[in-house]
C-alpha cells in the first residue's frame, strides 16, 4: 500500500490552506493516496476520513444511531461502504473488485486500505463519492501515481467522476465476452482468498450443463459437476499469502452465431514473481440464462514456462 508520511504531508498543506482563519466555516475534505502497481494488476489506495463525517454516514444507510469503537463490525461495514461510494470502472463499465485489507481508527482520522483489481488503466473512469451529503462542500482528492508520474483529481458533487487515462488508440472495442472471463478470473483470486466478495453462485451458473474441463493432470475432461466441485475445494487455498493473478495476451474470434473462441495467458504471482503461468482456450455462447449474459462450454488449460518462452 502507497505509505501515509507522503499523504500526511499533503493532507496538512491542505488543511492550512483551507483553514481560512478561526471564524471560517469548516472545510470538508477527503484525501486518498493512490498508486497502480502494473505487477500485481491493482491501484493500491489509502484513503483518510474524517471519523465524525463518517459516523454520520454510516448511521444513515444503517438507519440508526452508531458509534465506530463500538460497532461489531466495523471492517466490514467500511468495505460495504468503501465498495459504494470509491469506484474505479472498467472499459466495459463494470467496477473493478475490490480487495479489503483493513482499517485503521484514531481519534481525528481513519484510514482505509484497499486494491481495486486491473489490469491496465487506460479507459477507466474513477469516482470518489465519499461522504457527500454530509458536508455542503465537500472535496475528495485522489493522488494517482501510474509509472512515477503523479496526477491530482478533486471530486465535488459537481463533478463526481473523471477519466483516468484515455483510451489507447489502438485498443479494441471493450469486448462482453472479455468482461466474462475477467470477471471469471477476478472471482477465482477472490475465492481462493476466502474474499467475500467472491460470489460462488455466479460462477456456478456461467457454465453450462454440458460444460466441460480438460486441465493438466487430467486424462480425460471432467464435466460441470466436477468441476464446480474442484473449485469450491479451492476456498481459502491462498488466504494470507501475496498472490496475485493476471491475464495476459487476450484473444478472440467469434466462431459461430453466438459462439466465442477465446484464448489468455493467466500470470499466477506470488510476492510479485512468476509462479506459474497456463494458457487457456475457452468457447462460450451467449445465454440469457447466463449470469452475463454467456454460459461457459469448454475450457482447455495447458502450463506454459515460467520464464515466458511458449
Amino acid at each position: 500500500m502507497p505509505s501515509r508520511p507522503a499523504l500526511l504531508a499533503v493532507l496538512i498543506a491542505c488543511v492550512a490552506c483551507c483553514a481560512g482563519g478561526a471564524g471560517a466555516h469548516p472545510f470538508h475534505v477527503s484525501i486518498a493516496e493512490a498508486e497502480f502497481d502494473r505487477a500485481s494488476g491493482s491501484l493500491q489506495v489509502s484513503l483518510r476520513l474524517d471519523p465524525n463525517d463518517l459516523e454520520t454516514a454510516l448511521e444513515r444507510r444503517a438507519g440508526e444511531n452508531l458509534t465506530l469503537e463500538r460497532m461489531d463490525d466495523l471492517d466490514g461495514a467500511l468495505r460495504d461502504y468503501v465498495r459504494e461510494v470509491f469506484v474505479l470502472s472498467l472499459p466495459g463499465g463494470e467496477p473493478a473488485p475490490i480487495d479489503w485489507a483493513g482499517h485503521e481508527l484514531g481519534p481525528r482520522s481513519l484510514w482505509c486500505y484497499f486494491e481495486l483489481r486491473c489490469f491496465d488503466l487506460a479507459g477507466t473512469h474513477l469516482s470518489n463519492t465519499a461522504l457527500f451529503g454530509i458536508g455542503a462542500d465537500q472535496a475528495n482528492t485522489v493522488n494517482l501515481t501510474i509509472d512515477g508520474d503523479l496526477r491530482s483529481f478533486v471530486f465535488t458533487e459537481e463533478s463526481p467522476r473523471e477519466l483516468v487515462l484515455p483510451a489507447r488508440a489502438d485498443a479494441p472495442e471493450p469486448s462482453a465476452c472479455r468482461s466474462e472471463v475477467l470477471f471469471i478470473q477476478g472471482f477465482f483470486e477472490l475465492w481462493r482468498e476466502e474474499n467475500p466478495d467472491a460470489d460462488f453462485d455466479s460462477f456456478a451458473n456461467a457454465l453450462a450443463p454440458g460444460f466441460t474441463l480438460m486441465a493438466p493432470g487430467l486424462e480425460t475432461p471432467i464435466d460441470r459437476g466436477t468441476t464446480v466441485g474442484r473449485i469450491f475445494e479451492q476456498r481459502g487455498q491462498w488466504s494470507g499469502r501475496d498472490t496475485s493473478t493476471r491475464v495476459e495476451e487476450y484473444r478472440e474470434r467469434e466462431i459461430g452465431q453466438g459462439i466465442f473462441l477465446v484464448t489468455y495467458v493467466v500470470r499466477h504471482l506470488d510476492a510479485g514473481e512468476t509462479i506459474r503461468r497456463l494458457r487457456l482456450s475457452a468457447v462460450l455462447e451467449r445465454s440469457d440464462e447466463g449470469p452475463r449474459g454467456f454460459r461457459w462450454l469448454h475450457v482447455d488449460e495447458s502450463e506454459l514456462p515460467i520464464d515466458g518462452s511458449d
